[in-house]
């Protein structure tokens, strides 16, 4: 199956050629949307600024937070309901908020979300019953450029990604005291821009990228350190990275938008520019890998204007660009999970507006 699917998938990234403005990025036809997904509408938050929406479970396995905040500071918690998301509450941390997102390092596995701030700050938000505690995990060099987590694996919760002012990457778990445990991830020319993750079946392999088009590789031994060297390079440098499936099962895979305007899908021996280059996918921005599909021929990203699938097509050996939605508004974060509390899957892409775009997944047949 995987072998069928290489042959079939990569032939059209081989011959594409170089893009330049005598030769710009291909522009397919649109087709209907997707079958999998439908628009399921827009709601206001009611903040000004947005900054990041995080799709954060609530305790209940049958119930689910949205959790919005704002550049300011102010946090917005929303719950869909049978009249679809209402506001529960609102509250703030007190300070700008740079970065965000949800993770669950604590061994209960219930979700946080944790936030970096414009003075360094590194904050963990726990939902209870009487609303929103706060506590501070720890402060790094203003301020924080970004925060990620990586999804629990199998035998393990997830842990804590945060590039600092320097330009250093901090990675950060709880120990089995449950106390913060910190390790700096070898140092890359210039400072890191963008970091993705994954679990391998060797453990969390992490590619962070550099501001000069420099890509590193580094894994985690079982003490927590990490080690590792150059990946890849690609010119311009990263606008936006997302980890995604690798058809080979033998690499880490990265959806790569460049900030030279190029998007690329790298993986295992296809690390070269003009190989790993997807011309239909030029300029894309807030890139969305893979979800609990982990489809390696699926990503998601907002095109001039529009929020878009691209998918490979198999029978027609191509790449198509799936106009899902136009959203004006500059576009600011973008989350995929199970917002609604289901089984199913959303996407949830937020603008600076204050408004939050949802798309649904449908049920297939077979599921």
């Amino acid at each position: 199956m995987f072998n069928l699917a290489i042959a079939l998938f990569w032939p059209l990234l081989q011959i594409a050629p170089p893009i330049s403005p005598q030769n710009p990025p291909q522009v397919a036809q649109f087709v209907e949307l997707s079958p999998r997904w439908d628009v399921a509408g827009t709601f206001e938050t009611g903040l000004d600024r947005t900054a990041a929406v995080i799709v954060c479970p609530a305790d209940a396995s049958e119930a689910g937070d949205l959790i919005v905040a704002d550049s300011s500071g102010q946090i917005v918690e929303m719950q869909f309901g049978p009249d679809g998301w209402k506001k529960i509450r609102t509250f703030g941390i007190g300070e700008p908020i740079t970065a965000a997102c949800a993770g669950a390092p604590h061994a209960d596995r219930i979700w946080r979300v944790y936030v970096g701030t414009k003075s360094g700050r590194v904050l963990e938000l726990s939902h209870g019953s009487l609303g929103w505690t706060t506590t501070e995990v720890r402060t790094v060099v203003a301020p924080v450029r970004n925060i990620q987590a990586s999804d629990p694996g199998m035998s393990s919760v997830s842990q804590i990604f945060v590039i600092d002012g320097d330009g250093l990457v901090l990675n950060l778990w709880l120990s089995g005291a449950d106390e913060w445990v910190t390790r700096l991830l070898p140092q890359i020319d210039g400072g890191a821009t963008e970091v993705c993750f994954d679990f391998q079946r060797t453990g969390l392999v992490a590619i962070v990228a550099g501001p000069e088009g420099t890509i590193h590789k580094f894994a985690q031994d079982s003490t927590g350190s990490w080690a590792g060297g150059p990946w890849t390079s690609m010119p311009g440098g990263a606008l936006d990275m997302a980890a995604s499936a690798d058809p080979t099962m033998k690499d880490i895979a990265v959806y790569y938008s460049g900030a030279d305007g190029i998007f690329r899908y790298l993986f295992y021996d296809y690390k070269e520019d003009e190989k790993a280059r997807i011309p239909i996918a030029g300029g894309v921005t807030q890139v969305i890998g893979k979800g609990p599909q982990r489809r390696f021929n699926e990503f998601f990203a907002m095109s001039a204007g529009e929020f878009c699938l691209f998918e490979f097509d198999f029978a027609d050996r191509e790449w198509k660009k799936i106009a899902m939605k136009q959203i004006s508004a500059p576009v600011t974060s973008v989350a995929f999970g199970s917002g609604r509390g289901d089984s199913l899957s959303q996407i949830y892409v937020a603008t600076l507006d204050g408004k939050v775009h949802e798309f649904v997944r449908q049920k297939m047949p077979s599921e």
